[in-house]
């Protein structure tokens, strides 16, 4: 417990004790302390309104616009895309090349040029599974440091 020169603790002790003894007593006093200062049907109340709100706005988008013209927006838009989808195919129709009417040049491949002859391969597939473990073995040089 922290002690301040000139102030009386007699109430931290108090808390302190009802804190270790009853703890369900001093959870029930800061409850009843802050009670009027919370309000438990804010929740509720927030979300009937929101459905209430929710409800109104879409009988005023309803009246706002009815089956009829909304219909039209639909098929003219279906007009449209399809107009668009049109267009798109016969651009994509245009910028199609047939590379059997173009005479490309022959295109002569470059070879690596070595400085000296490469190693014979550490592996080799065609080989016998315990040749191939003797190459590894005598890479490592194991045979060099043990019996030969």
């Amino acid at each position: 417990m922290l002690a301040y020169p000139g102030v009386r603790q007699v109430e931290q002790i108090e808390i302190d004790a009802l804190a270790s003894l009853r703890p369900e007593l001093l959870r029930q006093a800061a409850e009843d302390a802050i009670s009027p200062f919370y309000d438990r049907t804010l929740n509720s109340r927030v979300a009937a309104a929101g459905r209430r709100w929710l409800g109104e706005a879409q009988q005023a988008v309803e009246r706002a616009t009815d089956a009829e013209q909304l219909q039209a927006i639909r098929d003219d838009a279906a007009d449209q895309l399809e107009n668009m989808r049109r267009q798109i195919r016969e651009l994509n129709a245009a910028l199609r090349i047939d590379p059997g009417d173009i005479e490309l040049p022959p295109y002569d491949m470059p070879r690596a040029l070595l400085t000296g002859e490469p190693p014979e391969p550490l592996i080799d597939s065609r080989l016998p599974f315990d040749e191939q473990c003797g190459r590894l073995i005598a890479s490592k040089a194991y045979r060099a440091q043990g019996a030969a």
